[in-house]
């Protein structure tokens, strides 16, 4: 009986086999992660910038590993925060220790957060724009149109903000209500109200309050700002304006406003530009000034109060060496630091000790100081002595002076700013004035309801004031 079994059992198993296939052969597991090195290994971040680390990841041969996660903190987040891809953010000046993670190993860098120093200081209508040692661009004040670049929405901007744009500049012109910045290779971009063109965006104008460039394939050395219209002296040896044009301030011979550069017609290249409020003037190598817009108060300094839609001469004045442009009215400065200033002078800002109507040509302002910088203001003007002492002139009804009084009276001759400050650098927007010192820090005087002076609550000043947030 058994044996009966026995065969169908057999042949059933014999029926059963089949060829030997041998087990498939698993790849080798990936190698663990045996250590983390964080590159650089000490680093410095400009607070309110930013700065990528690298974690490199080794197996226990040595070799580099990538793909793997790696987990990034600090436990400093007062002083700096580090997102998931290693990029440390500087919030306040300090040190942080930055740690990278992944498989059980770390490594750890200090990162030292140092703080903000502005390089120039630029003013306009109702706002102040300065450069910063992170190359980026900050800017306070009245925020209407977006004329502070921060894109923020907010009315005023008190202390100063970055504007929306990580872009690397090198230089801002603050004008009226707008404002323009340079990046190191000369492109130009703007924002802020571009009612008649002054950003040069022609029909791309997306949103005013974030910088974008001028539309063109020009590169300038160095950019002015109006009222409502831009100037910039480009790369190729010539000038070139857009914005308003009411009164040819755009030197192009024609009144026809544009969103666009356009050429200046002038004889000669210029090599510095001044914008005032509706008029434009250009310096030549050879000392000789040219103005071009605005003329019914003398601005242009061609002896005459018709407007100039290209560029006219200068009369009746000394080779010059730098110039400001200001509301009615333009200063000039001699190589040995001798000021002359002419057209409006109703509020004494031409500084030649009387008060006049206007004047057609230069005027020496009084004094007997030599000057190396002069600034011309909306109806003040102030220039740095060259012992960097920091004198003014004109209207002081907002306490613009900064002599520590306010006064409906035209102050018409030079008188010092309070507080014995020494200036490296001064400019003059339409009621406030800036200077910057030779340790970077920046103070402002004037009218400050905007927020123009950069203090925390906006408040006018007669005496110069510290602008917030700088150490």
């Amino acid at each position: 009986m058994n044996r009966h079994w026995a065969i169908p059992t057999l042949l059933a198993l014999v029926g059963c086999e089949s060829p030997f296939v041998p087990p498939p052969v698993l790849p080798p597991p990936p190698p663990t992660v045996a250590s983390v090195q964080v590159t650089p290994d000490s680093a410095t971040v400009v607070a309110g910038d930013t700065l990528p680390l690298t974690a490199t990841l080794r197996d226990s041969t040595g070799q580099a590993l990538s793909g793997r996660p790696v987990t990034w903190r600090t436990a400093d987040t007062l002083i700096a925060s580090v997102t998931f891809t290693g990029v440390v953010h500087g919030i306040n000046v300090g040190h942080a220790t930055i740690r990278a993670s992944a498989n059980g190993h770390a490594d750890s860098v200090t990162v030292f957060v140092t703080p903000i120093f502005y390089h120039t200081v630029s003013t306009g209508g109702a706002l102040s724009c300065a450069t910063a040692n992170n190359q980026h661009v900050y800017c306070w004040g009245d925020n209407a149109d977006g004329r502070t670049g921060t894109a923020s929405g907010a009315l005023q901007e008190p202390t100063p903000r970055p504007i929306a744009d990580a872009t690397p500049y090198a230089a801002v012109a603050a004008g009226g209500d707008h404002a323009c910045a340079l990046t190191p290779s000369g492109i130009a971009a703007c924002w802020g109200r571009n009612d008649q063109g002054q950003l040069g965006r022609g029909a791309a104008t997306g949103d005013p309050a974030r910088p974008a460039p001028v539309v063109t394939g020009l590169r300038f050395a160095t950019l002015a700002a109006g009222s409502a219209h831009t100037c910039g002296l480009a790369t190729d040896g010539d000038t070139y304006c857009w914005g308003l044009d009411v009164a040819g301030q755009l030197g192009d011979g024609g009144t026809v406003s544009r969103d666009s550069p356009r050429r200046v017609v002038n004889d000669t290249p210029f090599i510095a530009l001044a914008a005032g409020a509706n008029h434009t003037c250009g310096l030549t190598a050879s000392g000789e000034a040219s103005c071009w817009g605005a003329n019914a108060l003398g601005q242009l300094g061609d002896g005459s109060r018709n407007n100039r839609a290209t560029a006219a001469s200068v009369i009746g004045g000394p080779a010059l060496a730098r110039l400001s442009a200001g509301g009615a009215h333009t200063c000039g400065l001699t190589s040995t630091g001798d000021a002359f200033c002419w057209g409006a002078d109703l509020a004494g800002q031409l500084g030649t000790g009387v008060v006049d109507t206007f004047a057609l040509t230069p005027r020496a302002v009084m004094g007997g100081f030599t000057f190396r910088v002069l600034a011309a203001g909306g109806a003040h003007t102030c220039g740095l002595t060259t012992d960097s002492l920091a004198y003014c002139w004109g209207n002081n009804e907002d306490g613009e002076l900064g002599n520590g009084s306010t006064s409906s009276l035209p102050t018409a001759s030079p008188v010092p700013v309070n507080g014995g400050l020494r200036f490296a650098d001064l400019r003059a927007g339409a009621s406030h004035t800036c200077g910057i010192t030779a340790a970077l820090v920046i103070y402002c005087w004037g009218l400050g309801l905007q927020g123009q002076l950069g203090q925390v609550i906006p408040h006018s000043s007669a005496v110069p004031v510290r602008v917030a947030g700088q150490p």
